[in-house]
């Protein structure tokens, strides 16, 4: 008896092992460092509704760093989110006359 005593006293997690280990969950939070998230959307160009933006082409519907594209017009896009919504616009190359 005294050497269980001395083992407890000793050991006192040696019924920790035996018990099952806690699992957390894993979290969704973001990579702050994923260049999707830190690059703002720079819209390209507009060709048969569909858009270029940040190298990639996109139509109405798809998501784009957590906005979805809800409109494509011939000179802007529109993007939305939960919080806000983005429009972005073409640059005109041709200036009109002065």
């Amino acid at each position: 008896m005294k050497n269980l005593f001395l083992l407890l006293m000793v050991n006192p997690f040696i019924y920790a092992i035996a018990l099952n280990p806690i699992s957390i969950p894993k979290q969704n939070i973001p990579n702050i460092f994923d260049p999707q998230i830190l690059t703002k959307p720079k819209l390209e160009m507009i060709i048969n509704q569909k858009a270029k933006i940040n190298g990639k082409w996109y139509q109405i519907g798809q998501i784009i760093s957590k906005y979805q594209i809800i409109q494509i017009e011939k000179n802007f896009v529109v993007l939305k989110n939960k919080r806000q919504i983005l429009t972005l616009k073409t640059h005109s190359i041709f200036k009109g006359k002065k």
